[in-house]
């Protein structure tokens, strides 16, 4: 199998600030999401992100929000070398007043603008404010997860007014290209189709072209294989069931797509690294 994975921190993990600065050309090496919010900043260089169901081009100074659980992946563009700064953090670390106030400041994840194109000076006040939470979390004064807690929420306020401001998602990377757009549309049949019995050769024949064709271009445009693609998105909708229903294992196989419920438990274990059983158990603790 390919690496394809829910990538978790630590149980305790509320907050998490890195930077990293990479030399070459680079492409994540696994596919993945995670149950936590992620801030991407591109502090230079240029990257393909493939989110949810769309490839978007990411820039210097651009801003990138991933919800939780949403599947994505960056990979290399035609530049080589990049920098960028990274915020995982989970919704209980913002302590906000009331549900208003946090769907508020959470509102920028929910509405299907992953990428904001800052202006410069909106780009100096994002690049200070994760600066400062990156000195921050690395020295740990007194008080400094307050501190860490009042910049996120401006970070959040302030992504949510620019997102008020813009009228439109930035095009796919590509989007010239006819084929990029029916990748899309075939990833976005994946993702309303997944509990039917799909199969390359199914997909293929539905958009009518060749099963060879269609798991080349898929990988070329996505960054993904058709199949852990298809496999991710299941298990990601297993979860959910396992962590909120009574319905028994072989049940929520079934109803996520899968025929055989040992193939179904092994390919869940690949991706969460528990079984379903276990994963029950310890969401359930």
């Amino acid at each position: 199998m390919n690496s394809l994975i829910e990538t978790e921190k630590d149980p305790g993990f509320l907050i998490d600030i890195e930077y990293s600065k990479r030399q070459g050309y680079f492409t994540m090496p696994f596919n993945h999401y995670h149950s936590y919010y992620e801030l991407y900043y591109l502090l230079n260089g240029v990257r393909n992100y493939f989110i949810k169901d769309k490839v978007y081009s990411v820039t210097s100074g651009d801003l990138v929000l991933i919800n939780k659980y949403e599947i994505h992946k960056t990979s290399d563009s035609t530049v080589p070398h990049h920098e960028r700064l990274l915020i995982y953090f989970r919704e209980e670390f913002l302590y906000a007043g009331s549900n208003e106030e946090m769907d508020y400041l959470l509102h920028c994840f929910r509405i299907n603008k992953p990428v904001i194109r800052l202006q410069p000076p909106e780009q100096a006040i994002v690049k200070d404010l994760i600066h400062k939470m990156h000195k921050e979390q690395y020295m740990k004064k007194t008080g400094y997860m307050s501190y860490l807690r009042a910049l996120l929420t401006e970070l959040l306020i302030l992504a949510n007014r620019l997102l008020e401001t813009r009228d439109q998602v930035l095009p796919d990377a590509n989007a010239d290209k006819t084929i990029h757009k029916r990748i899309s549309k075939i990833v976005q049949y994946i993702n309303s189709n997944y509990s039917d019995s799909l199969s390359l050769s199914s997909v293929a024949n539905s958009f009518y072209i060749s099963p060879y064709y269609l798991s080349r271009l898929f990988k070329e445009v996505t960054g993904f294989n058709f199949t852990e693609y298809l496999n991710l998105v299941r298990i990601r909708e297993a979860q959910n069931l396992i962590q909120g229903s009574d319905m028994k294992i072989i049940d929520v196989a079934q109803a996520v797509g899968f025929e055989n419920v040992a193939h179904f438990g092994r390919v869940f274990k690949h991706i969460t690294s528990l079984s379903p059983t276990s994963y029950r158990k310890k969401h359930r603790e």
